[in-house]
């Protein structure tokens, strides 16, 4: 190695020399703070319950459907099915299932059967 290599230049890790210095912990917990809400990192310290926007939570209606069923249909079939449950849902005032028509349409079929 020669004299020019050992004497290079040293790492500096000075990204922001126009940023002023923060000397005590307050400022740079601000710091911070303002740096990730520009990323958009969320804090996970506890927060006042007057900044929390509660949401109503969904809750799913028990159907009694627990067997998966998984097929491909025509496009014009799965508008009919989807038609169907909209219309059964306004007439019947509660949402109606997609699984819901078809189980009716299974039943009709047998019945005319």
């Amino acid at each position: 190695m020669s004299v020019e290599q050992d004497e290079r230049a040293k790492l500096s890790l000075n990204f922001d020399e126009d940023d002023v210095i923060v000397e005590n912990r307050k400022e740079i917990d601000q710091k911070v703070r303002e740096i990730s809400e520009r990323a958009g990192f969320v804090s996970k310290s506890p927060i006042s319950r007057s900044s929390v926007v509660s949401r109503a939570r969904r809750t799913r209606a028990k159907t009694g459907r627990t067997y998966p069923f998984n097929t491909k249909i025509k496009p014009e079939t799965y508008d009919m099915i989807c038609y169907l449950s909209d219309t059964a849902s306004e007439e019947e005032g509660r949402p109606v299932s997609l699984a819901e028509i078809i189980e009716r349409a299974v039943g009709q079929y047998c019945t005319a059967k």
